[in-house]
């Protein structure tokens, strides 16, 4: 960060500051908590241009421009790339109420407000306690991605929010919220939208699994659209699915789009297809593993991977243990795997995946621990 830079972006770094003293003053929260807080802060301006330079993600440069075209500092966008996600998130980072749009650290530090604001909603909701509180302040992919300017947070903010309001009951506002992810990432909105789908279905056949029982039109309306659809997925389903296995690859390698196709990227049968998502979903949870990092950052991921998938190992099987699984875990655990089957299935490179996937880790872990820890009686879940 150069002098000139910083010296911009000192009224960003204060508004943030402030934001975080206020945090302190209306919720009382402990001194280590303030400190991780700022730590995370910090992290801003310890990651573009200290641990790596900022040209390793060129995309946060393209969301600069077109956040710094909407408020008039540079010359407007191409027409043609108004249909990007990327040209559309920064057109959400231009019209943020941040005072100095001067620098990718701008639109970090909008990153890092949305964080505050996810963690307001989570700790006014009673989300935040034990193990989900140490877990969203500390988990170093989350933290990591809230601290570069990048569109992730803006996924990550609308699927929690969507989420969160589906576990309260609010399933209208709950699409409302996530309708957003149509333009900044499809298929998040199309996994929530399935795994919606897969579990009132499942519901209907389980009365146990929802809190509520689906009324019996509903689900036969439901069996009748999964009847029909069955032959044109055996059909088309794995077409796409291999047309999208195939593009992920080549992207991986680099190589161009006349390349032929790689056979051990298709997938031949639904049989196939079975046992592929059941491989898929464990080995999306902790890719890179040790062996396959390639350097230092993928080792790191590699860590990382290790010890949050034994903590979801761990808080799942403590939940069922002591039979603490509520109905709206059920869907949690549901949306969980399907998420990780559909990046498991589809990306091949390593960081794409871990960036990928940490909207889904930090969704699941943040809602089924808070929950499994209300459950259980001698607070065994809580971390204090």
């Amino acid at each position: 960060m150069t002098g000139v830079t910083l010296f911009f972006d000192v009224i960003n770094i204060t508004l943030a500051l402030a934001l975080v003293a206020a945090l302190q003053y209306r919720f009382s929260l402990n001194w280590w908590v303030v400190a991780i807080l700022l730590f995370h802060f910090a992290l801003i301006f310890l990651t573009n241009g200290v641990l790596f330079p900022p040209s390793y993600m060129p995309d946060q440069f393209k969301y600069l421009r077109v956040a710094q075209a909407v408020r008039g500092a540079v010359e407007s966008v191409p027409q043609d790339s108004y249909r990007s996600a990327v040209d559309l998130a920064g057109y959400f980072f231009g019209f943020f109420p941040l005072p100095i749009m001067n620098s990718i650290y701008s639109i970090a530090i909008i990153n890092f407000i949305l964080y505050l604001v996810l963690f307001v909603i989570l700790l006014r909701g009673g989300e935040l306690k034990g193990l989900s509180l140490w877990f969203f302040l500390l988990y170093p992919s989350l933290l990591l991605y809230t601290s570069l300017s990048l569109r992730d947070t803006l996924v990550l903010f609308f699927m929690l929010l969507g989420v969160w309001l589906f576990l309260r009951g609010r399933l209208f506002w709950s699409f409302v919220v996530q309708l957003p992810l149509a333009f900044l990432k499809l298929q998040n909105l199309g996994i929530f939208a399935f795994s919606l789908f897969s579990y009132y279905l499942l519901s209907f056949f389980f009365p146990g699994l929802s809190r509520r029982r689906v009324h019996p039109l509903i689900g036969i309306g439901l069996s009748a659209v999964t009847a029909a659809a069955l032959p044109l997925l055996s059909r088309y389903g794995l077409m796409g699915l291999n047309l999208y296995r195939h593009k992920f690859w080549l992207e991986d390698l680099g190589l161009s789009k006349l390349t032929p196709v790689n056979p051990a990227t298709q997938i031949g049968s639904f049989g196939e297809l079975i046992v592929e998502t059941f491989k898929a979903v464990p080995y999306a949870l902790f890719k890179p593993l040790p062996w396959e990092a390639q350097n230092a950052l993928q080792l790191l991921q590699s860590a990382e991977n290790l010890i949050v998938g034994a903590v979801v190992i761990l808080v799942i099987w403590m939940a069922f243990r002591r039979r603490a699984v509520k109905p709206e875990m059920s869907f949690l655990l549901l949306f969980f795997f399907v998420g990780l089957a559909v990046y498991g299935l589809t990306v091949w490179n390593f960081g794409t995946a871990v960036r990928y996937k940490f909207p889904y880790v930090t969704v699941f872990l943040v809602f089924f621990s808070s929950r499994a820890a209300r459950q259980d009686e001698n607070g065994d879940l809580e971390i204090d």
